[in-house]
C-alpha cells in the first residue's frame, strides 16, 4: 500500500480507491485532474461577471469530486465559495481563489504521485 504525506488528503478514502480501482486509479486521477482544471476556469470566469449562480454550482459540482478523491484542502475552500457565492460576496471569492489553486495544485501533485 502506498505512503501518504498530505494531511489534506483523506488517507481512508485514497486508499479505498486504490483498492478498488487497482490500475485504473491513474485514470481516475487524470479525469479528475482534467475535470478541476475547467471548473477552476468556470469559477475564475464565474467570478469575473460576479455570477455568484454559476459560482456556487461549480464550487458544489468540484466540492463533490474531489471528496470522492479524499481532497480535503479542496473541499473546505469549495465550501467557502459557495458560501461566498451565497451571500454574492465575489470580492472576497476572488481572494480566495489563490487559496483554491494551491489546494488544487498540492492534491494534483499527491494523487499524481499515487498514481505512478
Amino acid at each position: 500500500m502506498a505512503s501518504f504525506d498530505m494531511p489534506d488528503m483523506d488517507q481512508e478514502v485514497l486508499a479505498e480507491l486504490q483498492d478498488i480501482m487497482g490500475s485504473d486509479f491513474g485514470k481516475l486521477v487524470k479525469s479528475w485532474q482534467d475535470d478541476t482544471r475547467q471548473r477552476v476556469s468556470a469559477m475564475e470566469a464565474a467570478i469575473d461577471v460576479e455570477d455568484g449562480v454559476q459560482l456556487r454550482q461549480v464550487a458544489h459540482s468540484l466540492k463533490g469530486s474531489s471528496s470522492n478523491l479524499g481532497a480535503r484542502a479542496v473541499v473546505d475552500i469549495c465550501i467557502e465559495m459557495e458560501k461566498l457565492a451565497n451571500l454574492k460576496d465575489m470580492d472576497a471569492a476572488k481572494m480566495a481563489l489563490p487559496k483554491l489553486r494551491e489546494a488544487v495544485l498540492n492534491a494534483e501533485q499527491e494523487l499524481l504521485r499515487l498514481a505512478s
